[in-house]
C-alpha cells in the first residue's frame, strides 16, 4: 500500500529587479512492512503482524529570499505527522529521486547550482549557494541542517508504536547575488517504514493485535499478561495455557456499535474487509420477544461487575419466594445477585473474573454465522469471521472427534480436569471461567447467573443452533455436545491464530 505526498517549496530569489523561483518537488512514499512466516499447524502462509502507518504533511509552503553579496538564508517549515501501530515503531528516510544532490536552473536562460550540504551546518555557518534539511520532532527548536543522499538515509527512528508523532521539516537555502535567476529544481523521496520485529513472549506484548503464533510458541506454560485492545482500549487478562495456545482468560467486553464498522485491520475478519452490527450493544436485559431472530446481531453489557468467588455455586436471586431459575429481570441489575460486586463501588478486584458482555451467535461471529446449515458444506459449519482482535480467533467445536481436537474448549478443559478438582479447575485459576448466566429472549432474562456461564464456539450445528461449551454448577459442558439457540446471549473468549 502506497499514499504519495507532493510538497512543492518554492524559494522566490528576487535578484537585479527580477527573480526567478526555486522549486524543489518532494514525494512522500508510505511503505508498510508484513512480515510473514509459515507454520506447520495449519499448512498456511499467514501475516504474523501487519502494522499500520499513517503519514501526513503540510502541501505546499513559499520561501522569499533576497539575495546579498555575503549571502541570505531562507527555511521553509512543513509538518509532517506519523503514526503506527507497530510496536516495534516506524523510520523516517530521505533520499534524492534524481541522480545528483544539487538543485539546477531549469529556466534555460542561464545556468547555475546550488549545492546539497556536504557536512552537518548550523544556519549561520551554510556556505552560499547551498541547501540541507534539518527535522525535529513537535515543538523543538530546528538545529542542525544536513544535506541530501543519493541513496536512502535515515532522518528520525522510533522505537514504539505511537499514536501520532509531530515533526516539523525544515528545508533551508543560503543565497548570494552569484546565483543567476531561475527555476531551480529536484525531487526528493521521503519514505516511512514499519522497523522489523522479532519474536517475542506473551509477555513483551502489549497490545491484543500484536499476538502471533511465534510470540504463543516462544512463551512459557501459564505466562500471562494484561494486553490492550486497539479497538475501544479496554485490559485483558491472556495466558499460555496447557493445550499449548494462548487463550483469553477473561470475557470479551467489547462494545457493539451500528454507527461503526469493525474492519479487518484490527478485528478477525477473513471473508470481508469491516462489519457494522445491525444494533448497538445494549445495556439492560431485554425483554421477552415470542419468537426471537435467530439471525440478530444483539449484544448486551449489563456493568462492571466481578464474581466475587468463582469457585462458589451461588444462584442470583434464588431463595425462598425467589426464582429458582436464578433470573435477572428487564429493569434489574446484577446488583441483586448475591455473588456479583460492581467494581464501582471496591477499591481492588480480580479483572479475570469481569462479567464481560453477551452475544448472540450472528453478533459474535460478526454476522458470517447468520446462514442455514444448508447453505454450507460440512466443512463450512466453522464460520470464517468473529469479534474477536485481530490474531485472535474463536474457538470451535470438537464435534465428538477423538481425539479431541487442538483449539477446541473440549481440548483444553481436558488439560484441567481430573476427577478430584472437577469443576474448580475452570472456574477459577488459570482458566477463570464465569458463571455469569445466559440471557434468554424468548424468556425476557438474563438466566442462571451464579449458577451457569456458556461460552459460544464459531460452529453451527443446524438452523437455530449452535455449539457451546460452559459451566453449569459442578458440571462442565464440553462443545462436542452443548448447543444451544443462535439467539441466546453468552460469553466470548478468544484463543491466539
Amino acid at each position: 500500500m502506497w499514499q504519495i505526498f507532493k510538497l512543492g517549496i518554492i524559494i522566490k530569489v528576487i535578484l537585479r529587479a527580477s527573480f526567478g523561483l526555486l522549486v524543489v518537488l518532494v514525494f512522500l512514499f508510505l511503505c508498510p512492512m508484513t512480515i510473514t512466516s509459515s507454520y506447520a499447524d495449519d499448512f498456511a502462509t499467514r501475516a504474523i503482524i501487519t502494522p499500520s502507518i499513517s503519514l501526513a504533511a503540510d502541501q505546499g509552503v513559499d520561501i522569499t529570499i533576497m539575495p546579498t553579496g555575503d549571502g541570505q538564508f531562507g527555511q521553509a517549515s512543513v509538518n509532517v505527522a506519523i503514526g503506527t501501530t507497530n510496536y516495534a515503531g516506524y523510520s523516517l528516510y530521505t533520499q534524492t529521486n534524481d541522480a545528483t544532490t544539487a538543485m539546477f536552473n531549469t529556466n534555460g536562460v542561464s545556468s547555475g547550482e546550488i549545492k546539497a550540504l556536504s557536512s552537518p551546518r548550523l544556519p549561520a555557518d551554510f556556505e552560499n549557494n547551498t541547501w540541507g534539511l534539518a527535522l525535529a520532532k513537535e515543538q523543538d527548536s530546528v538545529g542542525v541542517y544536513d544535506g541530501i543522499s543519493l541513496t536512502a538515509q535515515k532522518l528520525v527512528e522510533s522505537s514504539r508504536a505511537t499514536e501520532i508523532d509531530n515533526y516539523t521539516l525544515n528545508i533551508g537555502a543560503r543565497i548570494d547575488t552569484r546565483l543567476p535567476a531561475g527555476q531551480y529544481e529536484n525531487t526528493i523521496l521521503f519514505s516511512v517504514v514499519a522497523n522489523p520485529q522479532t519474536i517475542r513472549t506473551l509477555g513483551d506484548l502489549t497490545y491484543m493485535q500484536e499476538m502471533s503464533t511465534l510470540s504463543c510458541e516462544n512463551s512459557s506454560l501459564h505466562e500471562t499478561k494484561q494486553l490492550i485492545d486497539l479497538r475501544d482500549n479496554k485490559d485483558y487478562w491472556v495466558a499460555k495455557l496447557a493445550d499449548g495456545n494462548c487463550w483469553m482468560t477473561q470475557n470479551l467486553a467489547l462494545d457493539l456499535n451500528s454507527n461503526k464498522a469493525l474492519t479487518s485491520s484490527d478485528t478477525d475478519l477473513n471473508s470481508k474487509s469491516s462489519w457494522t452490527p445491525d444494533t448497538s450493544t445494549e445495556t439492560t436485559v431485554p425483554v421477552k420477544e415470542e419468537t426471537p431472530n435467530q439471525y440478530a446481531t444483539r449484544s448486551w453489557n449489563l456493568g462492571d461487575y466481578f464474581i466475587v468467588n468463582p469457585k462458589l455455586y451461588l444462584p442470583c436471586n434464588q431463595g425462598p419466594g425467589l426464582d429458582k431459575w436464578a433470573s435477572v429481570l428487564p429493569g434489574q441489575t446484577l446488583g441483586r445477585c448475591e455473588n456479583f460486586q460492581n467494581i464501582a463501588f471496591v477499591e481492588s478486584y480480580n479483572a479475570h473474573l469481569l462479567v464481560g458482555n453477551y452475544y448472540q451467535f450472528g453478533a459474535a461471529t460478526a454476522g458470517s454465522g447468520n446462514v442455514k446449515i444448508s447453505e454450507v458444506s460440512d466443512a463450512g459449519r466453522n464460520v470464517a469471521d468473529s469479534i474477536c482482535p485481530k490474531g485472535w480467533k474463536m474457538p470451535v467445536s470438537n464435534i465428538d472427534a477423538e481425539p479431541p481436537i487442538n483449539g477446541t474448549y473440549d481440548n483444553l478443559f481436558n488439560q484441567y480436569m481430573d476427577e478430584e478438582a472437577g469443576v474448580e479447575q475452570i472456574a477459577d485459576a488459570p482458566l477463570y471461567l464465569i458463571k455469569g448466566g445466559l440471557i434468554y429472549l424468548h424468556l425476557g432474562m438474563l438466566r442462571f447467573a451464579g449458577a451457569e456461564g456458556s461460552y459460544t464456539t464459531a460452529t453451527m450445528e443446524d438452523d437455530e443452533m449452535r455449539y457451546t461449551a460452559g459451566i453449569n454448577g459442578d458440571r462442565v459442558s464440553m462443545g462436542s455436545y452443548s448447543h444451544n439457540n443462535r439467539h441466546v446471549g453468552m460469553f466470548v473468549r478468544c484463543l491466539a491464530r
